[in-house]
């Protein structure tokens, strides 16, 4: 399944944008007076509009999310995956995203094997939408390459898709799953190649 890379959503440059000018209201005010309400006042307020706009966005980027996966499953249909995996593993993860390389720490990535298809995505699911992490679902043939990879005091799996999309899923399994996928005919090369945050 091919993925569109699109732009930085405007809720995240207006939450951005309201974060900083309501913490920056509150501060000034409580270095002046050094009062204990001002103190308080610092840590509430920016969690409510937090809390706020993080629960007025969240339906409109799910659908957002679902309205391109529609859009582009019905140009290129991709794999399904139901029920079980047959495998799977829980790690780290790098996913394209809105505002480009997006980070999963672990274990909230995790890599599935639905026989010839594999899955990498975040959990719980929502974590993903919200921040515009794409996951990968792919067949054999939907990828170019998949790969070691490493990068300070980690490895991993990575994968390079058609479409020049990359994702990396980080474990100390990296040997263990790219045996089991070049086994399931994933076009796997053993050659280590160095993570570059910029794919």
């Amino acid at each position: 399944m091919s993925i569109t890379r699109r732009k930085i959503p405007r809720w995240v440059i207006a939450f951005a944008l309201v974060w900083n000018l309501v913490g920056l209201a509150i501060l000034v005010p409580m270095l002046i007076s050094g009062n204990s309400l001002w103190v308080t006042l610092s840590f509430v307020v920016p969690a409510v509009v937090m809390v706020v706009i993080f629960v007025r966005s969240r339906r409109r980027v799910a659908s957002e999310v679902a309205s391109t996966d529609s859009i582009v499953n019905e140009l290129t249909p991709g794999p399904n995956v139901s029920g079980d995996p047959d495998a799977a593993w829980s790690g780290g993860g790098s996913f394209p995203g809105w505002m480009g390389t997006m980070e999963a720490s672990p274990p909230l990535a995790v890599l599935e094997l639905f026989g010839d298809v594999v899955r990498l995505r975040v959990r719980p699911g929502f974590l993903g939408s919200v921040f515009g992490m794409l996951p990968l679902v792919a067949s054999p043939s939907g990828v170019a390459e998949v790969f070691p990879v490493v990068r300070m005091f980690r490895r991993g799996v990575g994968f390079r898709t058609l479409d020049g999309s990359w994702y990396h899923f980080w474990t100390a399994q990296a040997d263990t799953i790219l045996i089991v996928l070049s086994d399931r005919q994933f076009p796997v090369t053993w050659q280590e190649q160095k993570y570059n945050w910029r794919n």
